[in-house]
């Protein structure tokens, strides 16, 4: 419980704008509100003390030419039928997956319509009013290397696990980039779409706990 402060806290020490979004690690309201002793762990309530980081749950962010679309949360593979497609009939998960499909729907309906087209090397447009796009989530868009689970100790070995809906609003949309986690295993990138004015860069970072990281020149 007392390791997500810990995280937070060294994020703040940097003294620079933090932006972050939740995933299943991390204690939220969302799944504990029913257990109040776990209150005063919850991230929502952990980051007012921290005046260099950002939760965004599910909205945008504009930091000068950058638009970032962040979204918060976790769907478990029960949640999408991974081991047992009869589960996406369960009326619960359902109306779960209904919510979370409209949540993200909300959030790309404020992506900017002035996209700056960062994949094309021979643009030269310079116009400030354009916005680079990120879409910030916890785990990455389904079935591509990033969520192909590599463990073979894992009843999931050789299943993708990635979010469907993210997929679906990605190549709906068409963001600049996607800022992924989760999938500790698969740190890289991959390219949706092939359009060269339409198509997302999908980065996983890998775990920090293994020192990995990713930097993204926009």
């Amino acid at each position: 419980l007392k390791s997500q402060d810990k995280v937070l806290k060294k994020l703040n020490s940097y003294k620079i704008p933090v932006i972050i979004v939740w995933g299943n690690s991390d204690i939220s309201k969302q799944y504990y509100e029913k257990n109040h002793k776990h209150k005063k762990y919850f991230i929502q309530n952990l980051i007012k003390k921290y005046k260099n980081i950002t939760l965004i749950e599910n909205n945008t962010k504009n930091i000068k030419d950058i638009q970032i679309l962040a979204h918060s949360g976790y769907r478990f593979p029960s949640e999408k039928g991974i081991n047992d497609k009869r589960s996406l009939k369960d009326k619960y998960i359902i109306k779960e997956n209904k919510l979370w499909d409209n949540s993200l729907k909300k959030l790309f309906s404020k992506m900017s319509k002035d996209k700056k087209n960062t994949m094309n090397v021979n643009n030269n447009n310079n116009n400030n009013n354009n916005k680079v796009t990120i879409f910030l989530a916890h785990e990455p868009p389904f079935n591509n290397k990033l969520d192909l689970v590599n463990d073979k100790r894992s009843p999931l070995y050789k299943k993708h696990i990635g979010d469907e809906y993210f997929l679906k609003y990605v190549k709906k949309h068409q963001p600049n980039f996607m800022v992924c986690g989760h999938m500790h295993e698969n740190q890289g990138k991959i390219v949706i779409g092939k359009n060269i004015n339409k198509k997302t860069v999908v980065v996983d970072c890998g775990s920090a706990h293994d020192n990995e990281f990713a930097i993204i020149d926009t």
